[in-house]
């Protein structure tokens, strides 16, 4: 089961192990569980000098904090903020852009293509 070695992390602790029960606990939106999990994971995948690991591990310690993190109320311009109506928004996968920041956006890479 453990290694003999009381300095190293036991065996039994692998991806296998690991992953099913931080899936359940994002899942479960257990989300504080969840970054615990993710945390014990890459130090133990860090002990191992597994770099794989160590990167799935990240990326679901991100996948959390990504859940965790506010999402702006309503729609507002993802650049200067304003709100409808005093500006018009076009939507992007996870953003928005309203119709000024587009004019100075055009006007900047016109400016750039004549230098």
């Amino acid at each position: 089961m453990a290694n003999s070695d009381s300095g190293s992390v036991p065996d039994m602790l692998t991806p296998e192990i690991l992953t099913p029960i931080w899936m359940k606990a994002f899942e479960e939106k257990r989300y504080k569980d969840a970054l615990l999990l993710g945390l014990v994971s890459y130090i133990v995948f860090r002990e191992r000098n597994s770099e794989d690991e160590q990167m799935a591990s990240l990326l679901a310690i991100r996948a959390v904090i990504d859940n965790l993190s506010p999402r702006p109320s309503g729609d507002q311009c993802s650049f200067c903020g304003r709100r409808p109506p005093a500006v018009r928004l076009a939507a992007g996968p996870d953003a928005f852009i309203c119709d000024d920041c587009v004019s100075t956006l055009n006007a900047t890479f016109k400016e750039s293509d004549t230098r």
